[in-house]
């Protein structure tokens, strides 16, 4: 049997981001170099209510979305959460995860079909990490918890201003059978700052999306500024891309490393930034606030030699908050009008194919106005990548998508989605 491999950060933060780790044990070869996907019982359709899905996050699992008509009109399973519930679910789909984001837990669902889902188990993480930490799952059985906290240090003996201290907590959690879950290692370690960090005044103040490879994490960064005059951050992407890297599983002995190709955050907000292809190599979206482009990582450094711009490709100046890998150097990007911006009013995204290897992208023939900004998962099966698609609060459809055609439109549309006002489709899981 062929050997295909990839490993692909789920949420993101969302939840963040979340890893599969799939091998030929897992996923059969469609005989077009692109992976089957996991065997899976269900499609989990996850559903967003109000601002960023804090009034509440919606579930239902079907066997087929290839037809018919998907609602949560009066229907689906309320994923409690003190203020929103960022989900990922075992490969196939049979378990699903849900961190209460807020309520500092993590709760274990048996994924039974319909609206119906029973509760495994539950396991308090605020002790170890707080209330708001993100998360992203890494492999089937291991998702990784991650908070950075700041303090401000001044220079000894006063009350001048010298620098801001990031310290990173970070908790791997065992995900477990049938009933299990557990809290694995649990770090605090301060992340240690760059040149840049001190010649701009800059700190991490966010991670996320991480992935594994080789005894590594890699995590996203963010990094803002401070002003004391003010006592205000200050926003920043002039500055260069940087990844968090620690020892996998123990998550310690932290470095950074950075690339001056692309600047600014890789750390994803809510969609998949990071993925380990099949030779090895880490490819990581940019993009947030600026020009999108992917980088390539290469024996844990930066592999400074490789740049696909987005904008670039498509001809427009986009942003990109990720992207989903699908293998063959092969995936799909969400993107956003840079001059139109990320608000949900300007409704301004889209959804390209971008090949890696060869170097273009395409803009895919999606017909609605489009707000991804939330948007956290799609699903390969039988070849093809399945996404939930729909303007907020109006009628969409999961597409299909052959990631083996070039064309724009290169995809099926499956099962109608049905949508109320102030709804939004977070994914397919």
């Amino acid at each position: 049997m062929k050997k295909i491999k990839f490993q692909n950060l789920l949420f993101a933060g969302l939840f963040a981001g979340a890893t599969l780790s799939l091998s030929s044990c897992d996923e059969k070869n469609n005989g077009n170099d692109f992976p089957d996907g996991p065997d899976r019982d269900y499609f989990n359709i996850v559903l967003g209510v109000g601002d960023d899905g804090n009034d509440g996050v919606y579930i239902q699992a079907l066997n087929d979305i290839s037809k018919g008509t998907i609602s949560f009109k009066g229907y689906g399973f309320e994923i409690p959460a003190d203020r929103t519930a960022r989900v990922c679910t075992s490969d196939d789909g049979k378990y699903v995860y849900s961190l209460d984001y807020g309520g500092g837990t993590i709760t274990k669902f048996k994924t039974n079909g319909g609206q119906s889902y029973t509760q495994m188990t539950k396991i308090d993480v605020k002790q170890a990490i707080g209330t708001h930490p993100r998360w992203g799952k890494v492999n089937d059985s291991m998702a990784l918890l991650h908070n950075v906290t700041t303090e401000k240090k001044y220079k000894e003996g006063s009350n001048v201003y010298n620098y801001t201290e990031a310290t990173a907590q970070l908790v791997g959690i065992n995900l477990g059978g049938e009933g299990e879950m557990s809290m694995g290692s649990i770090q605090k370690l301060t992340i240690p700052r760059t040149q840049e960090d001190i010649d701009k005044n800059l700190s991490i103040w966010r991670i996320d999306a991480p992935v594994v490879y080789k005894g590594k994490v890699y995590y996203g960064v963010a990094k803002r500024g401070y002003d004391p005059t003010t006592g205000n951050n200050l926003s920043n992407v002039a500055y260069s891309t940087t990844t968090l890297v620690a020892d996998y599983p123990s998550l310690t002995n932290l470095k950074t490393i950075s690339s001056g190709v692309c600047n600014g955050e890789n750390y994803g907000y809510r969609t998949p930034v990071n993925y380990v292809d099949e030779k090895g190599d880490i490819y990581q979206m940019v993009g947030n606030g600026q020009r999108a482009c992917i980088l390539k990582i290469k024996n844990e450094v930066y592999d400074n030699s490789f740049k696909f711009d987005l904008s670039e490709k498509l001809g427009v100046e986009v942003g990109a908050l990720g992207w989903f890998y699908i293998g063959n150097g092969v995936g799909y990007a969400l993107f956003y009008d840079l001059a139109a911006g990320q608000s949900e009013a300007a409704a301004a995204w889209g959804v390209a194919r971008v090949d890696i290897y060869n170097g273009t992208a395409v803009k895919m023939n999606i017909p609605y106005k489009l707000w991804l900004r939330q948007y956290q998962k799609g699903v390969l099966k039988g070849g093809k990548f399945h996404m939930a698609l729909a303007p907020v609060g109006a009628e969409g459809a999961v597409y299909i998508f052959d990631p083996a055609s070039t064309a724009a439109d290169g995809f099926t549309k499956g099962a109608k989605l049905d949508n109320l006002g102030g709804q939004f489709y977070i994914g397919v899981f």
